[in-house]
């Protein structure tokens, strides 16, 4: 979360851009800007070209303005550095996997899994009633295998507010409980947890993606520095880089210094994808110096 200044958000205006486009590229920061800049009320014609004309035209245009800008599924700091009005009247909020380090925040917030209380209450109220009340116990297993992540708790309560009839228990035993199974139950028309994880799979290195898939096959709740190193042969000195990569992207954990592990639903996905013979990533992020 980013805020530029600490007045309060007023009406003059709010601009929102996903900066993650559907197949899972980044969004040019001077194509947002254009659609900005064409919101703000500015005809095409008038646009300049080039990433930093654009950006000057911009924070011209909000400066002295109270504004809300959101900038959703950011790639990188370099993604989002020229979309900064750079005005103290104006509060930016960022989303990303990546942690940002670099940008100037005020606030930064980790989005942790939902505690398990919190996590029961959000599915009893998207689920609803029905004709057959889960019981607590039933709603906590759910919750639990849906790693308490929000988008998988709201899907399988929204499937389930669809079927009233369907016993709560049903839905564990037929997929939940599987691992084979279980993200392909963490999918409701646009809804898809294992698309949400594959953005991010995306954007990873060669190298990452090796150590972010052979890693899934690790025993235990966590690793450390020395068995990631054994078990990709790698140099200790390289494997603490790669580690940290994929923590700094939100693919891995680091609950302590020098331990690293996966989220449930996180080491389910890396190992269908150590599973699959095509593994590699499409695409290499921005991270290729790791390679």
């Amino acid at each position: 979360m980013l805020p530029t200044g600490s007045e309060s958000v007023t009406p003059d205006g709010q601009l929102y851009a996903d900066l993650t486009a559907p197949d899972g590229s980044r969004v040019p920061p001077d194509l947002v800007l254009r659609h900005f800049l064409t919101a703000l009320g500015e005809p095409m014609a008038v646009l300049p070209e080039g990433l930093d004309r654009r950006a000057a035209m911009f924070r011209s245009r909000v400066s002295g303005r109270r504004m809300l800008i959101l900038l959703d599924n950011a790639c990188g700091v370099a993604q989002v550095r020229a979309l900064l009005p750079g005005s103290a009247h104006c509060t930016v909020i960022v989303t990303s996997r990546a942690t940002l380090g670099s940008l100037p925040t005020s606030v930064r917030v980790a989005v942790e899994p939902m505690a398990p209380d919190s996590a029961a209450l959000m599915f009893t109220r998207v689920a609803g009633g029905g004709s057959t009340p889960p019981r607590a116990e039933q709603v906590r297993t759910v919750v639990e295998l849906c790693g308490r992540l929000p988008l998988a708790i709201r899907i399988v309560a929204a499937r389930h507010a669809a079927r009233p009839g369907w016993d709560l228990a049903d839905t564990v035993e037929e997929g939940l409980r599987g691992e084979r199974t279980r993200l392909a139950e963490l999918r409701l028309d646009d809804l898809s947890v294992e698309r949400s994880f594959d953005l991010g799979y995306r954007r990873l290195t060669a190298r990452q993606a090796r150590a972010f898939r052979e890693l899934a096959r690790v025993d235990g709740p966590y690793f450390t520095v020395t068995e990631a190193a054994r078990a990709l042969d790698w140099e200790p000195a390289d494997t603490v880089r790669v580690l940290e990569s994929l923590v700094d992207v939100s693919m891995l954990e680091s609950p302590r210094l020098g331990q690293y592990a996966f989220h449930d639903l996180m080491r389910v996905f890396a190992r269908q994808r150590a599973s699959r013979s095509s593994g590699e990533p499409g695409r290499y992020a921005e991270l290729s110096s790791l390679d």
